[in-house]
């Protein structure tokens, strides 16, 4: 792990600049296996709440550092009305320490969370957590669907980076994994997103990836926004249609 952690930290460098530097720390905190290290970021949200109070019944977006770093989001997902909250390089067990106070406490009409990569790109042995990530996608479904019985959860796919190609089978299986459980949960859905990032070749197309070969370049939130804002926008109007009868 400390060999995968250091070779990113390598990458990240040569990328230079201010987002080597904003994710430094939370490189650190991704291989802790103790949820608690993101306390501060939680903690952070909370207080923006008190200072901003985020609207209800919005489409809350959760997860990793491909979240926290979807600037766009709000303009790339309008008319939507959105919340953003991705913390650094969380794990699923991060997510559903959090969940109360990440997700149930906005009750929103709609979570879209992307989270898993990082349990695999932290691990020596990414086949092994494949079964954590869906037991902890399982535990977020039931934790959201606790709070609310009808808010609509999407789970994003796993993308296939140029950082984690040469663990591109447990990516594979994570995602089948993934869908799986949501096929199987009411009010859940798995959007896939693999084709959007290869190119002809099949492997990872890098104009959609920053310098370090793992976060989405502007082109790669583009190709995100391009797949999940009309099934987003479909399915809400389809759910107001079916509500209206």
């Amino acid at each position: 792990m400390k060999k995968i952690i250091g070779l990113i930290l390598i990458l990240l460098l040569l990328a230079a600049g201010v987002f080597a530097v904003s994710i430094y720390g939370e490189l650190r905190k991704t291989a802790d296996d103790s949820p608690l290290v993101w306390e501060p970021e939680i903690a952070h949200f909370e207080k923006e709440d008190v200072e901003n109070p985020p609207p209800t019944d919005a489409v809350l977006f959760v997860g990793s550092s491909s979240i926290r770093f979807w600037h766009s989001l709000e303009e790339d997902m309008a008319p939507l009305v959105t919340i953003r909250r991705g913390f650094g390089g969380a794990r699923i067990k991060d997510v559903v320490h959090y969940a109360g106070r990440l997700i149930n406490r906005y009750s929103p009409s709609t979570v879209v969370l992307f989270v898993g990569s990082n349990d695999i790109n932290v691990s020596d042995t990414p086949m092994d957590v494949v079964p954590v990530i869906a037991e902890g996608l399982q535990r977020l479904v039931d934790i959201i669907h606790e709070s609310n019985g009808k808010t609509e959860i999407y789970y994003l796919a796993i993308t296939p980076t140029p950082f984690s190609w040469r663990k591109r089978d447990a990516v594979r299986a994570a995602n089948s994994a993934a869908e799986a459980v949501m096929s199987k949960a009411a009010r859940a859905h798995f959007i896939a997103t693999s084709d959007l990032f290869l190119d002809a070749s099949g492997k990872p197309d890098r104009n959609l990836f920053r310098l370090d070969g793992l976060h989405l370049s502007d082109a790669g939130y583009e190709r995100w926004t391009g797949r999940i804002k009309p099934i987003l926008i479909d399915n809400l109007a389809a759910r107001a249609s079916a509500e209206a009868i």
